[in-house]
């Protein structure tokens, strides 16, 4: 349990508050004031102490004091100090806003650098994050919010008041009530893994579906029967074709002794002959064609050939071009070092001085000197002479070594040239393929025709009659058999139909279930969530017209919606949501009543109450009843 008791607030230079010091008691605190004298400015001034924001919980209201004109008052600071006990402890808060002068370098004037804020706790200066973390420790911001102010309940967004409620009324869950008042169905629902919601959701959208194919169904049985008209019997349609089927049989035995007299024959051994002539044509075209494919492989092998030669070629160009350009970067470095080795003479000897330290020579070691010198100058001449020679044999060495690739090259770029010559003298050259004249067929076809003429024709007049007889009578049969199909279509239909009307009636039956269980759970929450409120009366759901129910959260007294009530009515159902909750939270914090000149009589919340009131008093007045 927290007990926070404001004893004490102090405010200077705060929205136009110059200096107001308040002295409260653990009691009713009814400051009065016409408007504009800074009632709001001091639950404003509370907030902005503990949390940085105003009543309505903005961080960027106007904390500075203005003047006449309406501009902000420069060198001033902004504090707010409370002496606030907690559980009978009292504390000093302190939050003030100071503005930020710094002196340029170069310059005599100071200029505004923005704003800073000093926080302190019982005179202790501390950074934003210790003090905030304080703070923090007594109570959280959104419980004061709610705690402190009639209306900040009210304000909230419907799932966030339901969420409170929810949380202050400790029902148990789904599964938990289901189970424990033997609601087997709807045990058996949540242990699938699926809300009631959820599944309620599912079985809607599935009768929803099931409705509409249910209802397609008639249109579709009337179609069908309106396509079905008077027909024979099948076994009758059958006899019909087996005796037709029998009549052709004989007029086709007929048929055949009559052809075997011998031009048919002829025909056929004329219709040989040419299937012979054709099959010897494409035994010598396939042959062509393999001997032309072969003569063309050849041609893409000599030209594939020549291609590979030249691409080595040129490939071998670029590299002696690369050796030769690398051996001429190697002959120029060769003569930078020789010049630079030329100059490199040994100096004569000075007779006078030392070369080094410049100090005259003694006379009886100059002869010793110079010897000395001038074996080094000989040592050094024929070092140099040695590296002189060195390099000139390298150069020479590169030197041919670029003479024979610029000859090689030259052969290579002639080889190129030559076999680019070929290779396009090739690619010229027509390739010379067999060919194979066309294969004549109209001398055996004149043949067979021939042999046609010649044969006696038939009459076949009565057989092509009983074919057609035939196929009408098969037509008819698979129309019959068509019917029968759509006479068990219909069957199939009427028992669908069956199956879909009792799938619907298990789907509402199981929609009842999950109803009645909602409303149990509701009549449960109502009296859970309403049993912590004195006389307000939380409105949770709003039953429909068609039977069903959405979730809402809005307060009411006698059954008037809080909307409806008038200002005292809403001041006090505010303050019985917050006695609620600081009895739930275990908190006790002090409440903020602005309007209260609208009510006669304030609700008793056992809170330390600071009541805001408008009157004629042109400065602010406090009026404190001890508890």
């Amino acid at each position: 349990m927290v007990d926070i008791v404001l004893k004490h607030l102090s405010l200077t230079n705060f929205k136009g508050i110059r200096d107001l010091k308040i002295d409260f008691t653990d009691g009713i605190n009814e400051i009065k004031g016409a408007n504009a004298t800074g009632k709001t400015s001091l639950f404003d001034a509370f907030v902005w102490l503990l949390f940085g924001k105003d009543s309505q919980g903005r961080k960027d209201f106007g904390v500075k004091t203005l003047d006449a004109d309406g501009k902000e008052i420069y060198r001033i600071e902004h504090n707010v100090t409370a002496i606030i006990s907690v559980n009978g402890v009292d504390k000093v808060f302190s939050r003030t806003l100071r503005e930020k002068w710094q002196t340029e370098k170069g310059k005599t004037e100071e200029v505004y650098k923005g704003n800073e804020t000093i926080y302190e706790i019982d005179n202790v200066p501390l950074k934003m994050s210790e003090y905030n973390s304080r703070i923090a420790d007594l109570l959280d911001e959104e419980l004061f919010k709610l705690a402190t102010n009639p209306t900040a309940f009210v304000s909230l967004k419907t799932q966030e008041q339901r969420k409170i409620l929810m949380n202050m009324a400790g029902l148990k869950d789904d599964l938990a009530l289901a189970t424990e008042c033997g609601n087997n169905e709807i045990v058996s629902i949540l242990n699938s893994g699926k809300s009631l919601a959820d599944r309620a959701k599912e079985l809607s959208k599935t009768r929803t579906k099931i409705r509409k194919e249910l209802d397609l169904i008639p249109a579709r049985i009337d179609e069908v029967s309106r396509s079905i008209g008077e027909h024979r019997n099948i076994e009758i349609i059958d006899k019909d074709i087996s005796i037709i089927k029998n009549d052709i049989e004989k007029i086709s035995a007929e048929l055949e002794k009559a052809k075997s007299c011998g031009s048919a024959n002829k025909i056929r051994l004329a219709e040989i002959e040419l299937e012979q002539a054709e099959a010897e044509y494409r035994s010598k075209q396939s042959k062509v064609n393999a001997e032309n494919n072969n003569i063309k492989y050849k041609r893409k092998c000599e030209l594939d050939s020549i291609r590979d030669e030249i691409s080595i070629a040129e490939k071998t160009v670029r590299d002696i071009s690369r050796d030769i350009s690398d051996s001429k970067r190697v002959i120029e470095r060769k003569r930078a070092e020789y010049t630079e080795i030329r100059k490199d003479e040994y100096p004569a000897f000075n007779d006078t001085a030392c070369p080094c330290c410049g100090r005259p020579w003694e006379s009886e070691t100059l002869a010793e000197k110079r010897a000395e010198y001038e074996e080094k100058r000989k040592e050094h001449n024929i070092n140099r002479a040695e590296l002189l020679s060195k390099i000139n044999a390298d150069g020479a060495k590169y030197a041919q070594i670029v003479k024979d690739y610029e000859t090689k090259i030259l052969e290579k770029q002639e080889k190129v040239k030559k076999l680019k010559a070929e290779l396009k003298a090739l690619e010229d050259k027509p390739l010379e393929l067999i060919k194979l004249e066309e294969f004549d067929a109209e001398p055996y076809i004149a043949k067979i025709n021939e042999q046609k003429a010649n044969a006696k024709v038939l009459d076949t007049t009565e057989l092509d009659n009983l074919k057609t007889k035939l196929e009408e009578f098969e037509r008819e049969k698979l129309e019959v058999i068509a019917i029968d199909k759509q006479k068990q279509r219909i069957i199939e239909l009427e028992n669908d139909a069956k199956v879909k009307a009792q799938a619907i009636a298990d789907i509402q039956k199981e929609e009842n279930v999950i109803e009645d269980f909602t409303k149990f759970k509701i009549n449960e929450l109502d009296k859970a969530i309403n049993n912590k409120f004195e006389f307000v009366k939380f409105k949770l759901y709003d039953y429909q017209i068609n039977g069903g129910f959405v979730e809402c959260c809005e307060p009411t007294i006698n059954g008037v919606p809080y909307n409806n009530l008038n200002s005292a009515a809403k001041i006090n159902a505010g303050l019985d949501i917050i006695k609620a909750l600081q009895k739930f939270y275990e908190a006790r914090v002090p409440v903020f009543v602005d309007g209260k000149e609208s009510v006669n009589k304030v609700f008793e919340t056992g809170s330390q109450l600071i009541c805001l009131t408008v009157s004629e008093d042109t400065k602010l007045t406090i009026n404190k009843e001890v508890a």
